[in-house]
């Protein structure tokens, strides 16, 4: 096959391809990430951005930090108080995580920790910390589109009814988590519940906020971690709920939690997914084939492919030419800016320059940082060559005076020029 006819081949598939993605993928409209992952994100709405922004509203003075690192690091020198914040569909937390955050709130702290599943290690090691086994947290989940929200003590004294509405890609639906008891524990307080109605007509009720009081500190969970995501606090009624919410905040910094995730999602605060779309014994090609775009994508794979193929049959690798070895013209280069300077008499600039490749010589080939105090320079040097101590500080103790007097005389000049390209000369032997 000659060169035309590749170029031609290559072309049409090209177009192929280009008519192929505006004709299926491409769309006008705005395309959003429905997945349910409450990152720290503007745009989906499911992220948590529109929550975090609240939060720096209340207070314009309060400290926003987002943790990068394990706990057992990022609280360790945390002030106090201080408010540590996470939203998401389940918390990563070992052992020494646990044992961390316990002595965060342990010491004066809130910790506010919102999600659809129960942090188990944690509420077990309060559990036994309060001395009885007996005691559980059993949680359920009621499946609906929407829900009514309300606090047991109003700040007037009412009941404060607060529909919470849920839209996501397909209509309206969900998953409300809740407690459906209040545990025998002498520091849980029930600070919210819900309310909504089955199928069958029949009410449900739950727990879906509450507190635990931990030594001089609070833990305060969430059940219905959704709630404060993009898409739902939009609603003007669910901004007066969160704001309820976060009136337990104390007047300290807040740490927004955005490291210690489910440990198998690094890129999502929620669990994974995965549904058997094929029986046991069925060809996943078949399901793809069902699904028209994963069709076509498949197409466009194999032609990929047989492009590849097709273009890259035969070995196009030439003869590599020997490169000659590179020359260090460093001491070179020096001496001909020595000259250009010398003629226009400024000494200053060219010892700078001069001063400047000396310094770059030694990060370069002896892999000394010159960013520190010029004694530990030195006793680098020394100990990956055979120089004297004298002759490097004389460099350095020289550079001193010219960078004070910003002037330098011919003498001075030259005598640390010829110091520099003695050293020099000596390091590359």
């Amino acid at each position: 096959m000659n060169r035309r006819n590749k170029i031609v081949i290559f072309g049409a598939a090209f177009i192929a391809v280009i008519i192929l993605y505006f004709g299926l993928f491409h769309n006008d409209k705005k395309r959003f990430d429905w997945s349910e992952d409450y990152v720290l994100d503007k745009e989906k709405p499911f992220g948590t951005w529109l929550v975090s922004e609240l939060l720096k509203e209340y207070d314009k003075d309060r400290v926003f930090k987002k943790l990068s690192s394990p706990l057992d690091q990022s609280l360790k020198n945390a002030k106090i108080p201080s408010n540590f914040i996470f939203i998401g569909q389940e918390i990563y937390l070992e052992n020494n995580s646990v044992d961390s955050l316990l002595s965060f709130v342990s010491g004066g702290n809130n910790a506010f920790i919102f999600t659809s599943s129960d942090p188990e290690l944690l509420l077990q090691k309060i559990v036994e910390e309060s001395l009885d086994d007996s005691i559980y947290f059993h949680s359920d989940a009621f499946y609906g589109d929407s829900t009514i929200a309300y606090f047991d003590t109003n700040l007037d004294g009412k009941k404060v009814d607060y529909l919470v509405p849920y839209t996501n890609r397909w209509g309206k639906s969900n998953d409300w988590n809740y407690l459906d008891h209040a545990p025998s524990l002498s520091s849980f307080k029930k600070l919210g519940s819900f309310e909504a109605f089955n199928e069958k007509g029949e009410s449900v009720e739950g727990i879906n906020f509450y507190k635990i009081k931990y030594n001089k500190g609070t833990f305060y969970f969430h059940t219905q971690a959704v709630i404060f995501t993009n898409n739902v606090l939009k609603e003007g009624s669910m901004l007066a709920y969160t704001n309820r919410v976060f009136s337990y905040l104390n007047d300290g910094p807040i740490l927004w939690e955005e490291h210690n995730w489910r440990f198998n999602q690094p890129n999502k605060k929620t669990w994974l997914f995965k549904p058997n779309n094929y029986q046991t014994g069925q060809s996943p090609l078949k399901f793809i084939f069902s699904n028209p775009s994963l069709k076509w994508a498949w197409y466009i794979l194999l032609v990929f492919i047989l492009l590849f193929v097709i273009f890259n049959g035969k070995r196009k690798l030439g003869i590599i030419p020997v490169l000659a070895a590179r020359k260090n013209t460093s001491l070179e280069h020096i001496q001909l800016i020595s000259e250009l300077y010398q003629q226009k008499n400024n000494h200053y600039a060219i010892s700078a320059k001069v001063f400047g490749n000396f310094l770059s010589y030694l990060r370069n080939e002896l892999r000394i940082s010159t960013i520190q105090k010029s004694d530990k320079i030195v006793d680098e040097v020394l100990m990956k060559t055979s120089l004297e101590r004298s002759e490097l500080e004389s460099i350095f103790n020289k550079w001193k005076a010219i960078e004070a007097n910003k002037m330098v005389r011919t003498e001075m000049f030259l005598a640390f020029n010829d110091e520099i390209n003695t050293i020099l000369k000596r390091l590359k032997r």
